[in-house]
């Protein structure tokens, strides 16, 4: 079975690279993943006094499954995420 696909999406621009018969998905999991970062953000400001939650980049997955994953962790160790290095983050799967 073939790998699903992987887009890193930074920017606006970023979205060009997404196959034309494939936006439409990728925009669904885009408004799912804001939706849940934005509850994960009101969850984190009850218990922070800091603006704890940041989102940095959405990475989506052209492999049907409608997942969300969003990874937590301070500046250093989200910075790592991507590196190889699995210990560098949590994930919250959603």
């Amino acid at each position: 079975m073939e790998q699903p696909k992987h887009y890193l999406i930074k920017t606006v621009e970023d979205f060009f690279q997404v196959p034309a018969d494939r936006v439409e998905r990728c925009l669904k999991e885009f408004g799912i993943m804001l939706y849940t970062a934005r509850f994960v953000k009101d969850i984190a400001a009850e218990v922070a006094t800091t603006d704890a939650v940041k989102v940095r980049v959405f990475e989506w997955i052209d492999d049907d499954k409608l997942k969300v994953t969003i990874r937590l962790g301070t500046e250093e160790r989200l910075a790592s995420v991507g590196s190889g290095d699995s210990t560098a983050n949590e994930s919250l799967v959603i």
